[in-house]
């Protein structure tokens, strides 16, 4: 559980852009596309097609000391449930041996830190990724080695819901308790009771995972295309039925029902718009 920092350290974080007009000749790691992403094309005066500036953040942590993280975050409100897989691109490379943060970095030293939930602190899953270091080599590095696979966030939300029911099915089970889980490489955890269909933030950081006389660590870590895709387009149905019936000098009888399922809309609807409930 991360800690506020009230005492002085030494760790400091710089936030940037970095992207495909203006670091495409940066040393010693040159900026590209991450595979499969297209520049967005605008149509400007006299049918000219412009490609849009494309750009990823950059998080330059120096002095991270061992069981330490630092980070970004936004605040948004959001229905995942809708979706069933969550996608990110990461890159992560050394400082510069001229930077004073400036410390040797081998493969999963450091990990990527993805929180989604309520909030950060006291409601949300967590993904944790062990990191592979680019190496510098020139100019025409390829792309898959600056953004590697082994790096990228890419699994499926149902992952996280199977462990909160694997946590809770527990003797003991507590969501005041930090419960994780290792999957391959990868730490995937819980704490509280976070629901994928009121997520209100994402915090993406870094971390220095707890080592007995760990070295403070530098690096710099470029996160891009936070994506959500296979969205559930399951069709849905809806009826109306009603019954008048007529019992002689009785009187008369009027039966009414109606039935609504999940994913049903109108045709002007957009998916995230559709009913998720069953009525």
């Amino acid at each position: 559980t991360y800690v506020s920092t009230t005492q002085n350290t030494f760790t400091t974080l710089n936030t940037l852009a970095v992207n495909i007009e203006e670091n495409d000749r940066r040393t010693p790691i040159p900026y590209r596309i991450p595979p499969g992403i297209e520049r967005v094309q605008a149509l400007a005066n006299g049918g000219v097609n412009i490609l849009q500036n494309e750009q990823a953040l950059s998080m330059q942590v120096r002095n991270l000391a061992t069981g330490s993280a630092r980070g970004v975050f936004k605040t948004f409100t959001n229905d995942l449930r809708r979706y069933k897989k969550l996608s990110m691109f990461i890159h992560a490379e050394e400082l510069t041996p001229q930077d004073p943060g400036y410390t040797p970095l081998q493969d999963n030293y450091l990990m990527a830190v993805v929180r989604i939930g309520q909030d950060f602190i006291n409601n949300y899953y967590e993904v944790k990724i062990p990191l592979h270091i680019t190496r510098p080599q020139g100019p025409n590095i390829p792309v898959d080695s600056i953004w590697p696979e082994v790096n990228n966030l890419d699994f499926l939300l149902d992952e996280l819901i199977e462990l909160k029911k694997r946590r809770n099915a527990q003797p003991g089970a507590s969501p005041i308790a930090y419960y994780s889980e290792r999957i391959g490489d990868r730490e995937y955890g819980i704490f509280g009771n976070p629901n994928l269909g009121e997520v209100r933030g994402i915090f993406v950081g870094v971390e220095n995972p707890l080592r007995p006389d760990g070295p403070d660590l530098g690096a710099e870590v470029w996160i891009n295309e936070l994506r959500l895709s296979n969205i559930d387009d399951k069709p849905g149905y809806a009826a109306v039925g009603r019954v008048d019936v007529q019992l002689a000098d009785l009187g008369n009888l009027s039966i009414a029902g109606s039935h609504m399922s999940t994913n049903f809309g109108t045709i002007d609807q957009r998916i995230g718009q559709r009913s998720t409930e069953a009525t």
